[in-house]
């Protein structure tokens, strides 16, 4: 699979999620490297989920924390953002 646009946290700047070609928010966490049989390392992660639709995700670093919205439709003039429906 192609790797997607990196979307990153607005306060520190670092990676939250990718977005894919097809619309499709991809989030890992946890990485551990492991070896394959041919003693090849490879890279396996604890956490690898696929979302469909909008997220709002807060950033899991030390000292961060911040709450960042990342839409699947851009915004549609008129409409209530996630924060303003609460």
């Amino acid at each position: 699979m192609k790797r997607g646009k990196l979307h990153w946290c607005e306060k520190c700047k670092r990676p939250l999620l990718e977005r894919l070609s097809n619309g499709l928010w991809r989030f890992k966490f946890g990485r551990k490297n492991k070896r394959d049989a041919e003693n090849k390392e490879i890279t396996d992660w604890a956490v690898d989920m696929y979302i469909h639709g909008s997220v709002r995700i807060r950033c899991f670093r030390n000292g961060c924390l911040h709450w960042n919205i990342f839409n699947f439709f851009p915004p549609i003039e008129g409409s209530k953002s996630l924060l303003e429906r609460r």
